[in-house]
C-alpha cells in the first residue's frame, strides 16, 4: 500500500524520471517500547529494554523545501509489565512501512541562505505496523484475571513523526542523526488481550544514517545540493523566460492584427465610398497602425530589458583601466585589513565624484569545480558591496559580477583570488 501510494504520487510529478530528485538512505540505532502495561500512570519512562533498530528509506525531494519519504523499519522490543497489569514478560518484533512528508525548516525559514550542506527536516506521516509478541507469566500472577496472550498476526495503523539533522558531506553522500516517535492505534503490543480497543502503545527511536544522492553530476545538480539562493535565482530565470514568451506572443498577435487591417484595407471597395468616408477610414487606419506600432516597440523594449536581466552579463568590451584590486586568502571571502584600506579609498573617490559609478569583477583561483569557484567569487563580490554600503556608497552606483575561476592562469597564486575595481565616468 505504501509503495503503491508513493509510486503514484511521484509519478504524478512532471519530473518523476529526473534522478536528481531521488535519494536512498540506510539507518540504524536504538529503540524503546512505550506502553501503559510497562509503566504506572505516574511514570514517564517505561520498564522496557532498549534494543537495536534498522531501516531503509527512499525519498523524492520535490524542491529544497520538501519531499516525500517511503520508509521501512524493523524494530524488536522487549520488557515486563508493571504490577497493576500483573507480572508478565514479553518479547516482540514490528515491521513498519510508512509514508511521510519531509520539510526542511532551515530552508523554509532561510529563504535566501547560500549554504546547502546542513538540513533540518521535520517528518510526519502514516503507515502500518505488522507485529508479533511472545509472553510469559511470572510469579503466577494474572492481570484482571487473564493471562497475556502471545500472537504473531498483529496489525495496526501507525503514525510516525520525527526530526532529522543532516549534513551533506559532498554532492554524493550525506549523514544524518534522527529521532522519532511512532504512535499506534492499538494497545496490545505486550500481548495483553484485555486492553484491546485502546491506543496507547508507541516506540521511541534514535538512529544514525547514511544517504546516497542519485545523479548529482548532472548539469542542474541534485536538489539536496541546491542552496536557496541558487534555487531562487533559477526560479527568477524561469519567470523571466515566461514573461519574455508572453510578451512575444502579444507582439505576434499585434502583428497579425496589423496584417488583417492591411488586408481589409486592400479589399475595401473604395469606389463606393465618398471622399469624407475614405478620409475618415484612412485616419482610423493610420491611428490604429500608429498605436499598434507604438505598442510593439514598447513590448520589444520590455523583452530586451527582461533578456538583459535574465542573462545578467555586463559588457566588458570597453572597460577603462583598473582602478585597483584587493586579494583574498585561499578559499576565504573576508576582507583583510590591508584590503579594507583600498576599499575605503574607492568609497572616498565615489563620494567625492557623484557622477562616477563602480564596476566590481570577482575571481577565484583555477583549482576546484566551476560551481564552487563561481560561489566563492560571488561571495567575495558580495562582501565588497557590503563594505562599500557601510562606508556610505549608494548601492545603485555599484555594478558587480562574479566571474568564477580566473581564465588561463599562469600559476595558482594569491593574485588570482581577487576583486578588480573599475571607475565608470558618465
Amino acid at each position: 500500500m505504501v509503495a503503491a501510494v508513493f509510486g503514484f504520487l511521484c509519478a504524478s510529478a512532471g519530473d518523476f524520471k529526473d534522478y536528481t530528485h531521488w535519494s536512498v538512505a540506510l539507518h540504524g540505532g536504538i529503540s524503546q517500547f512505550d506502553g501503559d502495561a510497562v509503566q504506572d500512570y505516574n511514570q514517564m519512562f517505561s520498564n522496557s529494554q532498549v534494543l537495536w533498530i534498522i531501516g531503509v528509506e527512499g525519498e523524492y525531494t520535490w524542491n529544497p523545501y520538501w519531499g516525500l519519504v517511503a520508509q521501512f523499519e524493523y524494530i524488536p522490543y522487549m520488557g515486563k509489565t508493571s504490577g497493576s497489569y500483573g507480572k508478565n514478560t514479553f518479547k516482540g518484533w514490528s515491521c513498519d512501512p510508512s509514508l511521510m512528508v519531509s520539510v526542511n525548516v532551515l530552508n523554509l525559514f532561510g529563504q535566501y541562505r547560500k549554504d546547502w550542506h546542513w538540513g533540518l527536516y521535520v517528518k510526519a506521516g502514516v503507515g502500518m505496523s505488522f507485529y508479533g509478541v511472545d509472553t510469559q507469566v511470572t510469579e503466577g500472577e494474572e492481570a484482571y484475571g487473564k493471562d497475556a496472550t502471545p500472537f504473531n498476526d498483529g496489525r495496526c495503523i501507525m503514525f510516525p513523526m520525527g526530526v532529522d539533522l543532516e549534513y551533506n558531506i559532498n554532492k554524493w553522500l550525506a549523514v544524518n542523526l534522527s529521532g522519532s516517535y511512532r504512535m499506534h492505534n492499538k494497545d496490545n503490543f505486550e500481548g495483553e488481550d484485555y486492553t484491546r480497543g485502546t491506543s496507547n502503545d508507541a516506540m521511541f527511536t534514535v538512529t544514525a544514517g547514511l544517504r546516497v544522492k542519485l545523479a548529482p553530476n548532472k548539469k542542474q545538480g541534485h536538489v539536496r545540493n541546491t542552496s536557496m539562493y541558487d534555487y531562487h535565482q533559477h526560479m527568477l530565470g524561469d519567470q523571466s523566460n515566461e514573461s519574455i514568451d508572453s510578451l512575444r506572443a502579444r507582439v505576434a498577435q499585434l502583428e497579425e492584427e496589423m496584417a488583417d487591417n492591411e488586408k481589409w484595407d486592400n479589399q475595401q471597395p473604395v469606389a463606393s465610398l465618398d471622399s469624407a468616408s475614405i478620409k475618415r477610414l484612412s485616419d482610423q487606419m493610420n491611428e490604429c497602425c500608429s498605436n499598434s506600432q507604438q505598442r510593439i516597440q514598447e513590448l520589444e523594449k520590455q523583452i530586451a530589458e527582461l533578456s538583459e536581466q535574465k542573462n545578467g552579463e555586463i559588457d566588458l568590451s570597453n572597460l577603462p583601466e583598473s582602478s585597483g584590486s584587493i586579494f583574498f586568502a585561499l578559499n576565504k571571502t573576508y576582507i583583510t585589513l590591508k584590503s579594507k584600506k583600498t576599499v575605503a579609498e574607492i568609497a572616498d573617490s565615489l563620494k567625492r565624484n557623484p557622477s562616477w559609478d563602480l564596476l566590481i569583477l570577482g575571481y577565484s583561483d583555477a583549482p576546484g569545480d566551476d560551481a564552487y569557484n563561481m560561489q566563492v567569487s560571488q561571495q567575495r563580490v558580495d562582501v565588497v558591496i557590503r563594505n562599500l554600503k557601510d562606508l556610505g556608497v549608494d548601492e545603485s552606483r555599484i555594478r558587480a559580477q562574479a566571474k568564477g575561476a580566473i581564465p588561463d592562469p599562469e600559476t595558482y597564486e594569491p593574485k588570482n583570488r581577487r576583486c578588480d575595481f573599475y571607475i565608470i565616468k558618465k
